[in-house]
């Protein structure tokens, strides 16, 4: 089960006993939640990702060409899983696909990061871009990848424009800037015109901040309309994502850690339980996940 940017915010104000527009001692806006909200998540994926890389899996086809030989993935990508190289004019493509593991965590990590091999070329990631070697000539085939990314970020505004009824162009700062990595996020109207329609978006180019959709919306959108986006992340991990927030916002206001720690620490117990379950005995080896590491 999935749950948007709007019911999350709404989720942290109970934590915050905050209603929107009602003074409580403090008051947050939606803006400084979500900021909340998306600093826990930069730390959530990282931690979950060896128990849950399935959500947030994604395949990019890359048409090798001739003397070229750095191909760029998914912005925001942390592990790139797996490679199949398929020579040019297979007859059979999933016969002669040839597969490799490249299990690297970058993180933004400049420079070679790693090396593997087929009986065709060596790979290797350098920043965000696959660099593969001997560089191809004409007709150089086709490599898939299999890419872990984290996926976008929580958000929930107005559009800044709408080119189209599939498209619009987001306005937040927390907008990225890199392409690619809204890709396969659903968003939501959560007010205004076309409220309670979704749509998956298909393209999005960071510069302009421009979404493309799946298909149109049936009710088009307006300068009343709201969206949301919904986050990738499984419904246990939404639980630790807002009550993340909470803490955030609540450490801007005091300093009773040990009271933050038990309203944070339960939530985290169940995470760090179900990540031990989901992992696979070979994942798991001998030293067991450590929650220091991460949140």
């Amino acid at each position: 089960m999935l749950i948007n940017a709007q019911r999350l915010v709404d989720k942290a104000r109970v934590k915050l006993l905050d209603t929107s527009g009602q003074q409580q001692g403090n008051s947050w806006s939606d803006t400084s939640i979500l900021d909340a909200l998306n600093e826990e998540q930069d730390g959530l994926v990282a931690d979950c990702i060896e128990g849950s890389e399935d959500y947030f899996m994604a395949k990019k086809d890359l048409a090798l060409q001739d003397g070229v030989n750095s191909y760029p993935l998914f912005g925001g990508f942390l592990l790139l899983r797996k490679l199949e190289f398929v020579p040019a004019g297979s007859a059979d493509p999933a016969s002669d696909s040839q597969g490799v593991i490249e299990s690297r965590l970058i993180e933004g990590v400049e420079g070679a990061a790693g090396i593997a091999s087929s009986s065709d070329y060596y790979y290797a990631i350098a920043g965000d871009n696959l660099d593969i070697q001997p560089t191809p000539g004409a007709g150089g085939g086709t490599m898939s990848a299999w890419i872990i990314r984290a996926p976008g970020p929580i958000l929930l505004e107005k559009p800044a424009t709408i080119p189209g009824a599939d498209t619009f162009t987001l306005s937040s700062e927390d907008a990225p800037y890199e392409d690619d990595i809204m890709v396969g996020t659903i968003f939501q109207v959560t007010a205004g015109t076309g409220i309670k329609q979704r749509r998956r978006c298909t393209a999005y180019v960071g510069s302009t901040r421009l979404v493309t959709l799946e298909s149109a919306f049936t009710t088009p959108l307006d300068a009343t309309s709201v969206v949301a986006s919904i986050s990738r992340l499984p419904q246990l991990f939404h639980q630790l994502l807002y009550l993340g927030a909470v803490v955030r916002c609540l450490s801007d206001a005091r300093e009773n850690t040990d009271e933050i720690k038990a309203l944070y620490n339960p939530m985290y117990e169940r995470y760090i339980d179900f990540v031990e379950r989901a992992r696979s005995y070979a994942q798991r080896g001998a030293v067991p996940f450590d929650p220091e590491d991460g949140i």
